[in-house]
């Protein structure tokens, strides 16, 4: 096997290959080939290491897929929490504006009514008022159902 000196490859021909040259003398002929340097072929990544990257990449972003819909569905209930409390507030507020002789104890049955927000939930708000000298005390709740029901309950105390 026969090498070329660097000093004697064009344009760096021999830097990157080897160039061999085999030669027989019994039958009296000469054979020559170029290869690869190991420094060459070692450069780039094998059709298994991909493979591998690409698994590992897709079950990450399942993961963050999954992330994604948790992260959604806590923000829609978020807002509908803002539109019941908002709604309760504002029956709470329509009480404080009522004169007190206005503001009858509501046993034993509550009052209620019905809402349906801009996002199409129905809301239900039940209230209570119960008398206690110069105190009245309301306990106003909001009942919805989108995947599960939900309710939340606000009490405010008015006095004389």
């Amino acid at each position: 096997m026969y090498r070329i000196p660097e000093s004697e490859s064009s344009h760096g021909y021999a830097r990157s290959h080897r160039i061999l040259l085999f030669c027989d003398t019994q039958y009296g002929f000469c054979i020559w080939g170029a290869t690869m340097s190991s420094s060459t072929q070692s450069k780039g990544f094998t059709l298994l290491e991909v493979l591998i990257t690409l698994v590992i990449l897709s079950v990450a972003l399942l993961a963050l897929a999954g992330l994604m819909t948790t992260t959604v569905r806590n923000n829609a209930y978020g807002g509908t929490l803002t539109e019941a409390t908002t709604m309760a507030q504002d029956k709470l507020e329509e009480f404080k504006a009522t004169p007190w002789a206005r503001l009858l104890p509501t046993t034993p049955d509550p009052g209620t009514d019905q809402r349906k927000s801009s996002t199409g939930i129905n809301f239900a708000r039940t209230w209570t008022i119960v008398e206690n000298g110069n105190v009245k005390t309301i306990t106003l709740t909001v009942s919805w159902a989108d995947r599960i029901n939900h309710s939340i309950r606000l009490i405010a105390v008015l006095s004389r």
